[in-house]
């Protein structure tokens, strides 16, 4: 079983709240005069931002539910084979980053 944690729906209503705040505001100083009325959009870089969380959100992978769980018990039962030199290795490689 795969569970995708889903957030377009509220990143989707983010993005269209916030471009329909920003047309509101514009509509509201927009001239009266039929001659300056011309189309234009203007998107605000606060769309952008949420374009692209949109777009990680899309692309972010399944978390496969039941591989986590067969991997949990392997390592609870002992038998997850774990490489004890590489791990201190590792551990004493990020210790050494933090410290600069």
């Amino acid at each position: 079983m795969t569970t995708r944690i889903d957030q377009n729906a509220s990143l989707q209503y983010l993005a269209t709240r916030s471009l329909s705040e920003s047309q509101t505001a514009e509509q509201r100083s927009a001239p009266t005069s039929s001659a300056a009325a011309q189309d234009k959009v203007s998107l605000s870089a606060e769309s952008g931002r949420v374009a692209a969380l949109i777009e990680l959100a899309e692309n972010t992978p399944e978390i496969d539910s039941q591989r986590v769980q067969e991997l949990k018990a392997s390592v609870d039962s002992g038998a997850y084979p774990i490489d004890t030199q590489a791990l201190a290795q590792r551990i004493l490689a990020t210790d050494r980053l933090l410290d600069r």
